[in-house]
């Protein structure tokens, strides 16, 4: 391939025909500025006289070229240069609006009470998080949280970065008639997750013997006597986050069609022996009672990234009185663990074990909104749903291959075929 010198030409610097009137205009420069004409709606009652002069006339030069003007304008040593006259006061254009005219004129047939048309991109998009009930605008069918909630789905189900999530924010504002979403990622998370900034709480545990450490900004271990600091824990990766289960109930037993589908108290027009759910087994009917709620939890492991031995742990739960498939699509994250290999279930289920004490103890106060009374709800977690492998981790117990893996008696297996632990001994053990 033959180079710039030896072909005789050098492109050099962009836009050397704006300083050099005797330099030819490109192509699609031409071309761009062609269609601009031919798009403004009123560049025909403009003056042009007051916007280019001659030897380029922003209106007859270009308007004038049909295929055999283009040809003929065609530089034969640079087909990308075309024009061998130039375009003078170019600047003038870059102070034009889109209509073509001067922004500085006034125009006598514009209402006073108008409003401007630059007034939009002036206001402020809001930024008090603490109305998210309120419309979005006037007449609005979506309230903010509302609109929120689906901004921030949106942006998590298609994996944005914080500057596309920015320019959405702001693309979104620019379509409405006055600006009603927030504008920046900060505020949408105050909005569309009021509950998360005072109910996420970040829990430490030991770097050394993976103790658990606390809450708090000093921490110190009981056990091997290291002092760390909250954010040194978090930097070294040694903590697990825990959500608010009590705020999660609470947004779903105010939720208004949540509240309607509720079976608090069993279904009572069922037999004792009929089993269609979980609140017809004898564990929901002898622990809650009839104005009380129960759960189911489930913390299983999957890995995190392909390449690495990272995984993630979270603590879900669901809500046994909403009706099977309606309680599959409000799943409560309850807490999330992250690090290399498996965590110790001793530290990382403490925070859940805690609170779900307390649930069961003090209960929750929601607001009922069909009577607007105020309601003290008690929830219990009666059940966990998980597989063979992690069910050993939450039990504390030998992994089911182990030796001494069943979950229902002491007797130790014996070892079949190399890989297999049979148990043949159908008389337990004495003593």
């Amino acid at each position: 391939m033959a180079s710039e010198e030896d072909s005789g030409s050098s492109r050099g610097p962009y836009k050397r025909y704006l300083q050099d009137a005797d330099l030819p205009i490109p192509k699609q420069t031409l071309s761009r500025w062609k269609i601009t004409a031919e798009d403004a709606a009123t560049w025909s009652d403009c003056n042009q006289d007051d916007i280019v002069s001659e030897p380029h006339c922003y209106g007859e030069d270009i308007n004038r070229l049909d295929d055999a003007g283009w040809d003929e304008c065609v530089n034969p040593l640079d087909e990308d240069l075309v024009l061998s006259e130039s375009f003078s006061h170019r600047e003038d254009i870059g102070s034009l609006d889109d209509a073509g005219r001067d922004p500085s004129e006034e125009d006598p047939d514009e209402d006073d009470d108008a409003i401007p048309d630059d007034a939009f991109f002036d206001a402020l998009p809001p930024d008090d998080p603490d109305e998210p009930d309120r419309p979005l605008y006037d007449g609005a069918p979506l309230t903010v949280h509302q609109s929120s909630t689906l901004l921030m789905a949106f942006i998590i189900r298609h994996n944005l970065t914080g500057a596309a999530a920015q320019d959405r924010l702001q693309l979104v504002n620019e379509h409405l008639p006055v600006p009603s979403v927030v504008g920046s990622n900060y505020l949408l998370r105050k909005f569309s997750m009021p509950y998360m900034d005072e109910d996420i709480v970040y829990h430490a545990y030991c770097y050394n013997c993976s103790s658990y450490l606390g809450s708090g900004d000093e921490l110190a271990c009981d056990t091997c006597g290291e002092n760390t600091t909250m954010p040194s824990a978090v930097k070294r990766g040694h903590f697990f986050v825990a959500l608010s289960l009590r705020s999660q109930l609470r947004s779903l037993l105010e939720n208004p069609s949540l509240c309607a589908k509720l079976n608090v108290g069993g279904n009572a027009d069922r037999d004792g022996e009929t089993i269609q759910d979980v609140t017809d087994g004898t564990l929901h009917r002898q622990t809650v009672g009839p104005d009380e709620i129960s759960l189911t939890f489930n913390s299983d492991g999957i890995s995190a990234f392909q390449s690495t031995t990272g995984s993630i742990w979270p603590i879900l739960c669901t809500l046994n009185e909403l009706p099977p498939k309606v309680r599959q699509k409000h799943v409560m994250l309850a807490g999330i663990w992250f690090g290399n290999g498996k965590p110790n279930m001793q530290v990382y289920l403490k925070a859940f074990v805690s609170e779900c004490e307390a649930l069961a103890e003090a209960g929750i106060e929601w607001q009922n909104p069909v009577t607007q009374h105020i309601v003290n709800t008690k929830a219990f977690g009666i059940m966990c749903s998980c597989d063979s492998v992690a069910r050993c981790q939450l039990q504390g117990l030998v992994q089911f291959n182990g030796y001494f893996g069943c979950n229902w008696c002491l007797h130790p297996s014996e070892r079949f075929g190399g890989v297999k632990h049979v148990y043949p001994s159908t008389d337990p053990p004495t003593g």
